[in-house]
């Protein structure tokens, strides 16, 4: 109600999982889009959408830094990955396959197990998803 009344144009949520949920559907029952204010959850992940409902989710925007429908790459690992637990990967689950695979490609690419051989040669191995 406290963001309802400032009459701010945007409010930004920065709470994640089911507070944002919560405060999302809140929000949408006080109305807060109706008064031409939109929301935008600053911590969301495209998986917690589907529990907010249509009413919740009208109008809202979200920061992500993946998304499994981006381009060739994102939909090739999604794929991979979907097939192997059933939904696409959330950004957590992409960006903690990317940062594996980056490090074992510096480890392959040094020729050697040691950390600061690897961290040397982390710059030259391009980080991808795949």
């Amino acid at each position: 109600m406290q963001a309802q009344s400032s009459h701010a144009q945007i409010i930004g949520l920065a709470n994640a999982g089911n507070d944002t949920i919560t405060a999302l559907k809140q929000g949408a029952e006080f109305g807060i889009q109706q008064n031409g204010q939109k929301t935008v959850g600053l911590l969301m992940q495209v998986t917690e959408i589907h529990s907010l409902g249509l009413k919740a989710s009208k109008d809202l925007q979200f920061v992500e830094v993946f998304y499994w429908d981006q381009n060739d790459e994102t939909r090739e690992f999604s794929k991979r990955f979907w097939k192997e637990y059933g939904q696409p990967p959330t950004q957590v689950q992409a960006g903690t396959y990317s940062a594996a695979m980056h490090y074992l490609k510096s480890v392959k690419a040094a020729g050697a197990k040691d950390a600061k051989s690897s961290w040397r040669r982390r710059k030259s191995c391009r980080s991808t998803i795949s």
